[in-house]
């Protein structure tokens, strides 16, 4: 498949449309965003890790395992406390636990392992919190 590394974002993207929008703001990669004071938001990255070789198969096409990372950094107001952050890490972590992502129809979906939280602190008037979730996709 030519443009995995296009499809893969586009498709982790839209599984953050359709399952996250409703609960905070997003803000999107080279989009202009602005938060607004006092409400929780997050901020998504897809960081490509490596890839290599993964099947022999004949084809430049087919056979690579491609791997990465998933990145929502959850912002929430400096100083409101834990319980809002918490239960957004909860509901961001259940998002992509072990999850099955469709990059293209009829094919192999990306799959998800298990997400980490790492605190980043408070800055500029925001607390946060970054949950990573590697991946993994095999072309095929």
């Amino acid at each position: 498949m030519s443009g995995s590394y296009e499809a893969i974002r586009k498709a982790l993207a839209t599984y953050i449309r359709d399952n996250w929008t409703s609960r905070t703001p997003v803000a999107w990669p080279n989009e202009s965003f602005t938060p607004s004071a006092g409400i929780a938001w997050v901020r998504f990255t897809v960081l490509f890790s490596e890839a290599g070789r993964a099947l022999i198969t004949g084809s430049r096409d087919k056979g690579t395992m491609i791997r990465g990372l998933v990145v929502l950094q959850v912002f929430t107001p400096s100083g409101a406390g834990d319980s809002e952050i918490s239960s957004l890490l909860d509901a961001a972590s259940d998002l992509f636990k072990e999850r099955r992502v469709e990059v293209s129809q009829g094919k192999a979906p990306l799959i998800t392992k298990v997400p980490e939280p790492q605190i980043v602190g408070d800055s500029s008037g925001w607390f946060q919190v970054n949950l990573t979730t590697p991946f993994e996709f095999l072309e095929t």
